[in-house]
């Protein structure tokens, strides 16, 4: 029997590193608007805050868990 719908471990870990990859983006481009943000502050005078900082950190994060999970999948599977 042909089993063409089925889902194979290297699909699923294609899946998780394509995830990790765009949140990756997600997570450079928030870093550069939290530093862009922090830099405009302190250029107008103002103490910089910082907000978006856990924004940054958070996609950061999930796509290290995404990538590194992805990794052991593949590599088990």
């Amino acid at each position: 029997m042909d089993d063409g719908g089925a889902i194979t471990p290297q699909a699923i870990a294609t899946v998780a590193y394509s995830l990790a990859a765009l949140i990756a983006i997600l997570g450079g481009f928030t870093w550069f608007r939290f530093l862009s943000r922090r830099s405009a502050q302190s250029c107008a005078g103002k103490t910089p805050d910082m907000h978006g900082l856990s924004d940054a950190a958070r996609a950061t994060g999930l796509s290290m868990i995404l990538a590194g999970s992805a990794y052991i999948f593949s590599v088990w599977f």
